[in-house]
């Protein structure tokens, strides 16, 4: 860790910084080393196709992982290092004055700083865009609660008459969680449901497909 006197703005960071516990300090450092296992370039292209998650990485699925070269570890690493990253440029604060904050709060290596020096000035480079991301992000969550985690297991139901099976079923049972407090669902389905369920989420997302297409040809 560097013991070289600090600007204001890296000051504030650095406070930050050591006000999250240990452990949490040393998994911040382990994901700024993803920089390194990343190639400048393959980082500017996956930038923007990262804002989707920035605000919640659990969407970031094993099969949407699948559509990257990359290991998904280190794409999960990837999104939580450049929302860490992302919340320290919010003011006047500098490249300069993040690299010296990191380097006074965390147990991270030369190499490590030099990589996390380079996407930050990515990052400083395409503000403007990410900045109109993250618009765009944040105006699809407003007006009702937006979707934040949903859980899917199967269950039996078992009807037992005079101490023997007479009937037994399987079903779904779905949770459904929000980004807003107590609203969330728990419902079951069978499968007839579930199937139903399916065919109307494939057909939202051709339309939504649809509608995507349709304003990236608007700009």
């Amino acid at each position: 860790m560097s013991t070289q006197p600090l600007s204001p703005a890296a000051t504030r960071i650095a406070a930050f910084l050591s006000d999250f516990s240990p452990a949490r300090r040393v998994l911040v450092a382990r994901q700024f080393d993803v920089f390194k296992r990343i190639s400048p370039d393959r980082q500017a292209a996956l930038l923007p196709q990262m804002v989707p998650y920035l605000e919640q990485v659990s969407l970031f699925t094993t099969e949407r992982a699948k559509n990257f070269p990359e290991d998904r570890d280190d794409l999960i690493d990837f999104i939580a290092a450049t929302k860490t990253l992302l919340s320290f440029l919010r003011g006047d604060e500098k490249t300069e004055d993040i690299i010296s904050a990191i380097s006074a709060s965390l147990s991270i290596g030369p190499a490590s700083l030099d990589s996390l020096q380079g996407f930050l000035h990515l990052l400083e480079s395409q503000r403007t865009i990410l900045d109109s991301s993250k618009e765009r992000e944040d105006l699809a969550r407003t007006t009702l609660p937006s979707l934040s985690r949903t859980i899917f297991s199967v269950d039996l139901r078992v009807k037992v008459v005079d101490g023997a099976v007479k009937l037994h079923v399987p079903i779904v049972v779905a949770y459904f969680d929000t980004d807003i407090e107590n609203e969330q669902i728990w419902f079951q389905m069978t499968r007839e449901q579930l199937e139903k369920l399916q065919t109307d989420v494939a057909r939202a997302a051709k339309k939504l497909t649809v509608l995507e297409e349709w304003a990236k040809a608007r700009g």
